[in-house]
């Protein structure tokens, strides 16, 4: 079963479990041993002091900055997923989890939060920032969800509409290769050619803090974007956020830079960096 296949299979359950019977992966220790030796960034994040892991009532994995670091997953969600691989296909499920948490660690190492609320279609944003994270992942697990078929919409669209944005291009070695966007030239895009896309079915349902029109963002000019591919090729996971554009998408100079995931990933001078720009942001998967 894909991660594709696994996730949109839990969000179509309503499966409730007692307290008892609920799966908790922080004491399962196979599964440790699967992302210390296959999916080494999301071992790190979890293992982070500056982390904590709660249980959420809804969707299936979040992310929250303020006022601490803290990973949300579904427990109930987990528990049926899990269900499903046993008892041969549990590295299915543990694949699974692992991406689940590399796409909430995303959101927080670019800085998915530090966009202002107001000023921003933060649905299409959303499906922004989705993209940027979810072919990072999709280099490394095939059964993740990827928006190809969303850079071909947008290709398509810039013919038809004339437009003078520049194609994405699935062309690794070219400049505005899809892996090289920043969520900002993502939200560019769509905003510009696709403003009624609906995103499939997924996980990615993005809440954001009522306390959120009060955020400020610092940073939002700050950003570097990110040299997706090289990353992934260097073991690593991008670092930092991404430069904004008003007008046009793919057309600034890029800045790269990887952060090879250790035991002590520099995840406090991260957290530090975030907190000062954003009050009160949870962002749920």
């Amino acid at each position: 079963m894909t991660s594709d296949e696994l996730i949109n299979s839990a969000l179509g359950s309503d499966k409730i479990y007692p307290p008892e019977k609920l799966y908790d992966f922080t004491k399962d220790k196979p599964l440790m041993e699967y992302l210390r030796n296959n999916y080494p960034e999301a071992y790190d994040f979890i293992n982070l002091k500056e982390l904590t892991i709660e249980n959420s009532p809804s969707g299936i994995a979040a992310i929250g900055v303020y006022p601490s670091l803290t990973l949300y997953l579904n427990y109930q969600k987990l528990t049926y997923m899990r269900e499903q691989c046993l008892p041969l296909n549990l590295t299915d499920f543990y694949k699974t989890l692992a991406c689940l948490i590399i796409h909430e660690e995303l959101h927080y190492v670019l800085k998915h939060f530090r966009v202002p609320f107001f000023g921003y279609n933060h649905d299409l944003l959303n499906i922004a920032q989705d993209m940027v994270i979810d072919n990072i992942i999709h280099q490394k697990n095939p059964g993740w969800r990827n928006w190809k078929e969303t850079a071909e919409k947008i290709n398509k669209a810039i013919d038809t509409q004339h437009s003078k944005l520049k194609k994405i291009s699935l062309n690794e070695k070219d400049k505005n290769y899809l892996l090289n966007l920043s969520d900002l030239d993502g939200y560019t895009y769509l905003k510009n050619l696709l403003p009624d896309i609906q995103p499939p079915q997924s996980f990615d349902d993005h809440l954001w803090n009522k306390n959120n029109q009060r955020q400020q963002s610092g940073d939002s000019q700050q950003g570097n974007r990110q040299g997706n591919q090289q990353c992934s090729q260097q073991g690593g996971i991008p670092q930092g956020g991404s430069s904004q554009e008003d007008n046009s998408a793919g057309e600034n100079s890029a800045q790269n830079g990887c952060s090879r995931q250790s035991g002590n990933r520099q995840g406090k001078a991260n957290q530090q960096g975030n907190t000062s720009d954003q009050n009160n942001n949870t962002q749920e998967d």
